[in-house]
Order: C-alpha cells, then sequence, then structure tokens
C-alpha cells in the first residue's frame, strides 16, 4: 500500500468505522448494540482513536491554513485582502485564474475599458 490514495482510503475507512460504532453516543444506542458484535474495550478503543484522528484532521486544516494564508512566500507577512476586501491584477491572476478571465470577458462584452497592464 504505497500509493497516497490507498493510505487515503484505509484512513477514511478505519475514521469512517470508528465514526459509526460511536454514532448517536449521546443516546447510547450504537455502541450498545456494537457490542454486543464485539467486546467493549474495541468500543472504548473506537472512541480513543476517532477522537484522536478528529484533533489530527483539525491540526492539519489549521496548519496548511495557517500556511497558505500567513507564512506563503506570495503573501508574507500578510494578505491585505482582508482588510481592504480587494486583490491585486496579479493576486487576481494567479490565485482565481477563471474567475479573472470571466470578469475579463464581461468587461469586454460591457465595453468598458481594461486595466493597464
Amino acid at each position: 500500500m504505497g500509493d497516497t490514495a490507498g493510505k487515503r482510503n484505509l484512513i477514511t475507512g478505519v475514521h469512517s468505522g470508528n465514526g459509526n460504532a460511536l454514532r448517536n453516543r449521546a443516546y447510547n444506542v450504537i455502541p450498545f448494540q456494537a457490542m454486543e458484535i464485539i467486546p467493549y474495550a474495541y468500543v472504548h478503543l473506537s472512541t480513543i482513536i476517532h477522537t484522536d484522528e478528529a484533533l489530527l484532521a483539525t491540526l492539519f486544516i489549521f496548519i496548511v491554513h495557517w500556511w497558505n494564508v500567513h507564512y506563503s512566500p506570495e503573501v508574507f507577512p500578510m494578505s491585505k485582502a482582508w482588510l481592504t476586501g480587494n486583490l491585486s491584477e496579479e493576486q487576481m491572476k494567479h490565485e482565481h485564474a477563471l474567475e479573472y478571465e470571466e470578469a475579463m470577458r464581461q468587461m469586454n462584452e460591457k465595453g468598458v475599458s481594461q486595466p493597464d497592464r
């Protein structure tokens, strides 16, 4: 299982399996049904694994967001878009190429002059 897709599918399967064993835990329905088939230790282990996987997924999303928004060399030390609400033409071309092309097409149709390049 050297390919990334295979590992991702395994992780997704384990996470989903743990989630299904713990579903509706507030009502204590599924864990008790699961314990009819598997020992309680496995249900408890599912709780631990599922919690750890959720924490890792949250940390991964946070780290990727932090890098892309704050530490990427293209925007470091900070993107000013959240302050001004605007992107430069270069940022728009790089980060939102399809939207930029659509905006330019609409401007051409309306006869609005395009910005100097």
